[in-house]
């Protein structure tokens, strides 16, 4: 379907209207500086939290604590590398089951700590969503019901991602110093996909589109919300 950099973003004709897709250019650029007494506060919570997992005991922090002391991508990534996946919890359907019982909202899977690549790009969503960061989806398709979902951001030094996979990998040769890759346009971040994993097709994305969460009232908290389900996915 042409060269991957030159995609389009590809509006979903349900005839139900019930999300709209968001043009890139009107994602504003996202200040990465934050206040002292918050990056303290969030080293200050991953180190509880991490010293628990180590030392096996029950987690103390809530979600909504969660929410409220991670306020950077770098905090947000390091959360979430603690995540586990739905193998893990002895079920997975694609396509079927995303996530939870109840439902998959933001706090949903941050209580569980486990999904899939849709279920961290809500998380991610939902950390920072107190931190001026807007909730931004990006859903790559590479079969008719087939996806790929991260959370995205726009900053000075250009687009960057968060999802399942992290996007601690460097996949642009002129960031490989740094352990973050930024890139200069969006279709450059989905073609970087290809590029990581050229000998997995389904990185091989045919479109993509890009989504606001805050467009589907209760994504944020709600126990019965079925998020995933109500995104069609072409």
């Amino acid at each position: 379907m042409g060269n991957i950099r030159h995609l389009a973003i590809t509006a979903l004709l349900t005839g139900c209207g019930v999300y709209s897709t968001v043009k890139p250019d009107t994602i504003p650029v996202q200040s990465e500086e934050v206040p002292l007494e918050d990056q303290l506060r969030e080293s200050n919570f991953l180190i509880q939290y991490l010293e628990e997992i180590l030392a096996k005991k029950k987690i103390s922090h809530t979600a909504e604590d969660a929410m409220r002391a991670i306020s950077t991508p770098r905090g947000v990534r390091s959360y979430l590398g603690t995540f586990g996946t739905l193998e893990e919890r002895g079920f997975f359907i694609p396509g079927i089951i995303s996530f939870s019982e109840q439902g998959n909202s933001a706090r949903d899977v941050i209580t569980a700590k486990k999904g899939l690549c849709w279920d961290y790009s809500v998380a991610a969503a939902g950390l920072l969503q107190d931190d001026g960061y807007m909730p931004h989806i990006l859903i790559m398709n590479y079969a008719p019901t087939r996806t790929h979902s991260v959370f995205i951001y726009r900053t000075e030094q250009g687009w960057t991602y968060i999802g399942n996979n992290l996007s601690h990998e460097v996949t642009k040769e002129k960031n490989e110093d740094k352990e973050i890759p930024y890139f200069d346009s969006l279709p450059d971040l989905v073609a970087s996909f290809a590029m990581r994993y050229p000998d997995n097709p389904q990185m091989r994305f045919t479109d993509y589109r890009v989504i606001r969460l805050d467009e589907f009232p209760g994504w944020l908290d709600s126990d019965d919300i079925d998020l995933y389900h109500r995104i069609p996915l072409r």
